[in-house]
């Protein structure tokens, strides 16, 4: 694939992705298909559809949820309690996911984070997170904001861009030249574009930062750039309208530090 092009858009196209009547729109998803290599679009559309994208979210809850102990309290049969520690990796992922999915204002919830997902005043800290299709292997983490992911194909990416340079180049040498390979910078306010796709630093004000990301991208950094850098409607469909992607609120902070200890790390 070419370098990509400097006037296009590419979180519009996303945001193009559903139409008025609510489906995909099958010329974007053509003209989408092909600005991608190795079938990276369609392996995005597939992770969108295919139930194992999830989306934790960290808000504030009363102070006294926020620090009690990372404990269950259940009552026996003979009306004594006992404490029974929470389960970690999958067991907290599931309880969580029971949790949203039974919760009556589950719909609620979403409406409200996708009228804040667009709003640039509006900051929810969140964790993206894909299941993996074998029990055995760790769930992969995904960034957009630092645009990273924990996947063998992005390792792959960027070991063919540090291999780029000089092979006796200096650790100094090759960290300036992953930057000119990898990093678009704009200092010029006036040449400031509204892409959101593979920017990073995207709170600032000065300069815009962009990862060439022809040279490094993940069917899962795609997936997730198609779902939070578009547009509402995008979001709205794979999210409430066809719940492919699973949403997670959590309010305590010692499940949060949990996810990020057992899942993240």
């Amino acid at each position: 694939m070419s370098k990509p092009s400097k006037n296009m858009i590419y979180s519009k196209l996303f945001g193009n992705l559903i139409n008025s009547r609510w489906k995909l729109d099958d010329t974007m998803i053509s003209f989408l298909y092909y600005l991608f290599p190795r079938d990276l679009f369609v392996r995005a559309l597939s992770l969108l559809d295919s139930g194992d994208m999830f989306i934790y979210l960290l808000e504030s809850g009363p102070e006294e949820q926020v620090c009690e102990e990372a404990a269950v309290v259940h009552t026996g049969e003979d009306g004594t309690t006992h404490e029974q520690e929470r389960s970690d990796d999958n067991g907290l992922e599931n309880q969580q996911t029971r949790e949203t999915l039974d919760s009556s204002n589950y719909q609620t919830f979403l409406e409200e984070f996708s009228r804040k997902l667009y709003d640039p005043g509006q900051s929810i800290p969140k964790r993206l997170i894909v299941k993996s299709n074998e029990d055995t292997d760790v769930p992969i983490y995904v960034d957009l904001g630092t645009w990273i992911c924990s996947c063998g194909e992005y390792t792959e990416r960027f070991q063919e861009a540090m291999t780029a340079g000089p092979s006796d180049a200096s650790s100094q040498e090759t960290n300036s030249k992953l930057s000119s390979i990898l990093l678009t910078i704009k200092d010029d306010s006036s040449k400031f574009s509204d892409d959101k796709f593979a920017q990073i630093d995207a709170h600032s004000l000065s300069s815009q930062y962009y990862i060439d990301h022809s040279k490094l991208i993940c069917p899962h950094l795609l997936a997730y750039s198609i779902l939070l850098s578009s547009s509402q409607r995008t979001f709205r469909y794979f999210a409430i309208r066809n719940p492919t992607v699973l949403l997670i609120k959590i309010t305590n902070l010692d499940e949060w530090l949990r996810l990020h200890i057992n899942i993240v790390s």
